[in-house]
């Protein structure tokens, strides 16, 4: 969601992000709603509630996204099959 906030070539995909607050809004509003699917969701969604842990390692995998996708910004734009194959690989 925040990549697709600003073109492909820019770096600081953060720059601006407190200023539109229909964009914080929605970002806030999923995060509550995945939280509250999850611990609560139950039998309805099929889950189970995470631990402290689990929560953690999730947001680590998705914050873990941000510094790979910053890497493939870094490949040159010659090789754009190249970088196709990395994001398909990430998905």
């Amino acid at each position: 969601m925040m990549v697709t906030l600003h073109l492909m070539l820019d770096y600081n995909i953060f720059r601006g992000i407190h200023k539109n607050w229909i964009y914080i809004f929605i970002f806030l509003l999923i995060i509550t709603i995945q939280f509250l699917l999850i611990e609560f969701g139950g039998l309805a969604i099929k889950c189970a509630p995470l631990t402290l842990k689990e929560n953690g390692i999730c947001v680590a995998l998705g914050a873990g996204s941000l510094p790979i996708g910053l890497l493939c910004k870094l490949i040159p734009g010659s090789c754009r099959k190249c970088r196709e194959r990395v994001s398909c690989l990430l998905l």
